[in-house]
Parts: C-alpha cells; sequence; structure tokens
C-alpha cells in the first residue's frame, strides 16, 4: 500500500489526499460502518450550514481527507473551520468530550459539534497564520526553538488531559495569527484517550507512516500499545522536515521507512548544529522509555 491511500473500516483502499497520507486502519472509530460505502460528500463550498442554532456561512473548501472535508466558514464576524466527516467516520467520542471542555493558549479550540445529515461535524478556531506545511522550510534555529517550546507546552497539557495526539507534523502544527509568534497543535482526528494512571493504551494502529514512532509499527493484529513517548517521536521526524522542507523518507516503501526507524537510522541532515541534532536524537529514540519528553526537552 502507498502512503499515498488509506484503508477505510470496511478494509477497501480509497485514495488520500497528498498532504494527508494518513494510514487509518479497520477500526472500532464512533459512527463507522463496516461494509457500508463512502458515499460522495454533499457540496458545502456554496451556501450555509446551521448547526445548534448557529449559522455558518461557508466561504471555501480547504482539503479533503481520508475521513472528512475541511471547509472554512463564517459565523457572524468570526472566521472557523468546519470539519465534516464522512457518514462512517467520527473522532473518538472521549477525545471530543475532553476537548470540549478544555481550553489552552497553544491548542487550537474546539468550538461545537453537531450531527449534520447523518455525518458528524466539528467547528474548530480558525488559524489564520496556516499551518508550519505552508512555510517550509524553516531555516531559523531560533524560531524552530519557539515551535518546540509551544508544541510541547501543547503536548503536555493533552496527556495531563489524557489525551494522546498521535499526529503531530508540520500540517498539524499552526499559526494561530498572520506571523510566526502565536504556535499551535490542531487536529486530533485519530487520537488515543488514557485513563487516569493508564500510561499506555492499547489502540488500533491510526498513523501517518512518516512521523509514526516504531511502536506503533510493530503491533499485532493491527494493534499496539502506545503512550505520550509517540508525540514526541513525531516531533522529532517534523523538526528533520522543517528544516529540510521535505519529508525525510521521501517516497521510500512503507516496509523501508519502518526497517529505518526501527534500527535507529533515520536519514538526519549534515548541516544541523550540534544542539538540534542532540535534540533530534533524543526525541528519536527507538525505546520509549528512554525517549526524550516534555523533561528533557525543557531542560
Amino acid at each position: 500500500m502507498s502512503d499515498k491511500e488509506t484503508i477505510r473500516p470496511d478494509g477497501n483502499i480509497i485514495p488520500s489526499s497528498p498532504a494527508d497520507p494518513t494510514i487509518r486502519q479497520p477500526s472500532s472509530i464512533i459512527g463507522s460502518s463496516p461494509g457500508v460505502s463512502q458515499s460522495p460528500a454533499p457540496s458545502l463550498s456554496n451556501g450555509s450550514i446551521t448547526l445548534n442554532g448557529n449559522t455558518y456561512e461557508i466561504s471555501g473548501h480547504i482539503a479533503s481527507m481520508g475521513e472528512a472535508e475541511v471547509y472554512k466558514a463564517l459565523m457572524g464576524n468570526q472566521w472557523v473551520i468546519i470539519k465534516y466527516y464522512f457518514n462512517n467516520f467520527s473522532p473518538n467520542h472521549e477525545i471530543v468530550e475532553k476537548l470540549k471542555g478544555f481550553t489552552h493558549p497553544d491548542i487550537i479550540g474546539l468550538l461545537d459539534t453537531a450531527w449534520h445529515l447523518n455525518r458528524f461535524v466539528e467547528v474548530q478556531e480558525y488559524a489564520q497564520g496556516g499551518s508550519l506545511a505552508d512555510c517550509l522550510p524553516e531555516r531559523d534555529e531560533k524560531q524552530l526553538s519557539h515551535i518546540v517550546r509551544e508544541v510541547i507546552e501543547a503536548l503536555n497539557a493533552c496527556h495531563q488531559q489524557g489525551i494522546i495526539h498521535r499526529d503531530i507534523k508540520p500540517g498539524n502544527i499552526f499559526y494561530r495569527k498572520k506571523g510566526k509568534d502565536d504556535v499551535v497543535i490542531g487536529d486530533f482526528g485519530i487520537s488515543s484517550p488514557l485513563k487516569p494512571g493508564e500510561s499506555l493504551k492499547l489502540t488500533r494502529r491510526f498513523l501517518t507512516q512518516s512521523y509514526a514512532a516504531p511502536e506503533l509499527l510493530t503491533g499485532i493484529n493491527t494493534k499496539a500499545f502506545i503512550g505520550k513517548e509517540v508525540d514526541f517521536y513525531s516531533l522529532g521526524i517534523t523538526l528533520i522536515h522543517l528544516w529540510t522542507g521535505n519529508d525525510p523518507f521521501g517516497n521510500l516503501p512503507d516496509y523501508e521507512t519502518t526497517r529505518l526507524k526501527l534500527d535507529g537510522r533515520v536519514p538526519l541532515p549534515d548541516d544541523l548544529s550540534q544542539r538540534l541534532l542532540l535534540l533530534i536524537k533524543g526525541l528519536l529514540t527507538i525505546e520509549p522509555s528512554k525517549r526524550w519528553g516534555y523533561k528533557e526537552v525543557n531542560d
């Protein structure tokens, strides 16, 4: 399977957006219906949608992903993002409930949720500055340090709330405003919940291949035990991508990418400073218990 294909809950392969090559393997996602074909999405590009009494004027279509379409919309004088899930997908219910009652300066806000025409809808804060994927490469090490500080604060807050993001990558890190000051993370579509006292979660292996930690790639029967450490590994790969402007694994087949990660041979740029090189190596440590986390990165 190529990294530009997505596995649906019924096991069939459908094309995925090149900007979001996320592998979503057979799952128990709330709202999924194994064996039900995904119908073409009704166009929201022209018109409006009313959710929980609020009317959103659709400005335009931003992207299509394996599980949803994304639109920019206006409610009154506030720009928002409408994530309109296909009828056999919706995010984890526990994650949605955690995010609805949770605000943090480094996390995109979940403003509302609803069902529309039997499809799940999220209304999210709009990040005016776009994603880091729109700003590649990022060769300013001072700016990279700023991004890292903001992202690890967001991850630490998520982990304290029992949320493993699982999909940290340039396309899911944003600038809240125009300019490069306010960094936030978003898109919790494949996130996993952790109960109080848990450090590991047995979960389906939803992942974006290039950014996935080794432990996500070595599960059994489409499942793997994961913890918050997977998010820090993804941050390490993200830093390589930001510095070079390219996916560090290029067009390598999935099995070769997996082997490089398991062997600790992720290709590293040869022009990194010693400080940045040390940080990335710490984040890409194979063994989760020895991988750099919030404390090590913050020091």
